[in-house]
């Protein structure tokens, strides 16, 4: 709260709810408007439906993502 990462009065309680459930992206802001963590993309369809790179395009472009860096596997 005191680096200003967290305002209650205007934060998105369903926002975040939507966007933390597996078949909506796992994804959450990190830092506002600065870093989001996702755990995907998947290539392979399992209960969830498949969530792959394309899925996520239209996501990130309506938050202001302009840069993904993969931590996991190539």
């Amino acid at each position: 709260m005191a680096l200003g990462w967290y305002e209650y009065t205007t934060f998105d309680v369903q926002e975040y709810q939507h966007f933390e459930k597996v078949e909506n992206g796992d994804l959450n802001w990190v830092v506002p408007g600065k870093f989001i963590a996702f755990s995907g993309p998947l290539n392979v369809t399992d209960r969830y439906g498949s969530f792959t790179p394309d899925d996520y395009v239209p996501i990130f472009k309506r938050m202001g993502v302009s840069l993904v860096v993969r931590l996991n596997k190539p």
